[in-house]
C-alpha cells in the first residue's frame, strides 16, 4: 500500500501557510510605514536646522531653492516632496527670521503617523530665528 497525503491534509497546509503569509505582510506594511514616518520627521528636523543656520549666517531666509528652481537643501526638498509637512513664511526678500511648520496635505498612513509624532515633539509651530540659536 502506497502512503500519500490526502487532499484535506494538503488544503489544510496551504490554508495555514496563507494565514502566516497574511500576518507577515501586515507586519511588513506596518514596519514600512514606521520607517517612512521616521524619515519624514528626520527630514523635517534637518530642514528646520538648515533654514535656521542659513538665516543665522546670511540674515536671509531660504528653504534652499535657488533662482533656477533647484533645491540645495536636500532635507527641505524631501519635506516638500513627501507633503507630510508644509513650511511657510520663508521669504527670499524682506526676511524677518520667522517661518511656520504645519501639517501637509498628505493623508497616507505614514504621513498621518509622522504628523502626530511631530505635534507630540513640538515641531509643528512657528519658529523665530535670530542670533546664534532658534527660539520659540
Amino acid at each position: 500500500m502506497k502512503k500519500a497525503f490526502t487532499m484535506i491534509e494538503l488544503i489544510f497546509v496551504i490554508v495555514v501557510i496563507g494565514i502566516l503569509a497574511a500576518l507577515a505582510m501586515s507586519k511588513l506594511t506596518s514596519t514600512r510605514d514606521d520607517a517612512k514616518a521616521s524619515v519624514a520627521i528626520y527630514n523635517l528636523k534637518t530642514c528646520i536646522v538648515d533654514i535656521s543656520n542659513h538665516y543665522t549666517s546670511t540674515k536671509e531666509e531660504s528653504t534652499g531653492t535657488a533662482a533656477d528652481g533647484s533645491d540645495s537643501f536636500a532635507s527641505c526638498k524631501s519635506v516638500k516632496d513627501d507633503a507630510a509637512f508644509a513650511i511657510s513664511g520663508v521669504q527670499n526678500s524682506g526676511s524677518d527670521g520667522n517661518f511656520t511648520v504645519a501639517n501637509g496635505s498628505s493623508t497616507e498612513t505614514w504621513a498621518t503617523m509622522a504628523q502626530a509624532s511631530a505635534a507630540k515633539k513640538g515641531l509643528v509651530k512657528t519658529y523665530s530665528v535670530g542670533g546664534a540659536h532658534v527660539t520659540e
